[in-house]
This record gives C-alpha cells, structure tokens and sequence, in this order.
C-alpha cells in the first residue's frame, strides 16, 4: 500500500510526464526530423516530427511489408507540406488531408498534421487542474487576523 505521499508525487509526475514529453519533442523537432513509420502488409502507418509539427500519416502500400523504419532527416525535409495544396481541412494550424498521393497517382493517403503547441497545451491542462485543485484546499497562510472595536 502506498503512503498518501508517495501516491501524490507519482501522481504529479504522471501528470506532468506529457507536458514534457511533448515540450521536448517540439524544441527538438527544430534541430531533426524524426520519423518512425510501420509498413504493414497493406498500408503503412507513422509519426513524423518536423519543424514544430507533428505528422501522423497512414497510406495504402503496393509494395511488400517490411515491419518498422525509423529515419532522422535533415529538420527542412518536411513530408507533408506537398499534401497541404489540397486543403480538406485546415484550422489553427491543424491539417487533414485525405485522398490520392500527388507522387503516386491511386495511392490513397490519409496524413492530419497537428502543431506540437496545441499538443504541449493539450497536456497542460492535467498539471494545471491538478495544480489548480490543490491550492484550492489550503488553508490560508500568514498571521491571524482579528476584528477589533473602534470604541475600545
């Protein structure tokens, strides 16, 4: 069983573990590209983290699979900025595309692009409820005040 304490430092560095995670990912992602993709028997599934975004791509494959990848490109190789010129959604920053490869005409792409802002806000919102929550049940600090009478 663990102590009151112990569980709420766990807790707090669970909570926390996101908002750095994510806060690192998007500083690297100006010095490297990093890409770790799984080319299955029918489609191929990865993550990409560029230039302050990260890509999350499925296309349909017409090669044989060859299970996990992983790539560092140079930080200006972006893979996903040639599926933008067809806007299918676009808000915030956040990109959807869905449809044919424009380098390979009757593969089928799927490739949402989020800015890893929006997912390093994202993640702090946990800590800052927890941190939130706990001020919230403190009691006040600093020396006592009392009411006192003019007439006396």
């Amino acid at each position: 069983m663990m102590s009151p304490k112990v569980r709420r430092i766990t807790l707090r560095t669970l909570a926390v573990l996101p908002l750095v995670l994510c806060g690192f990912a998007w500083v690297w992602s100006y010095y490297s590209t990093e890409r770790i993709t799984y080319y299955g028997t029918n489609r191929s599934t990865g993550v990409q983290i560029a230039m302050g975004e990260s890509h999350f791509a499925s296309m349909a494959l017409t090669s044989d699979p060859a299970g996990w990848v992983y790539v560092q490109l140079d930080p200006y190789s972006d893979f996903a900025r040639h599926y933008t010129g067809v806007p299918h959604w676009q808000i915030l920053g956040v990109h959807f595309f869905w449809g044919a490869h424009p380098y390979s005409p009757g593969v089928s792409a799927v490739i949402l692009v989020i800015p890893l802002w929006l997912l390093t806000l994202a993640a702090s919102v946990i800590p800052a409820w927890m941190w939130w929550r706990s001020r919230m049940h403190q009691t006040p600090r600093g020396f006592p005040v009392v009411e006192t009478n003019a007439s006396d």
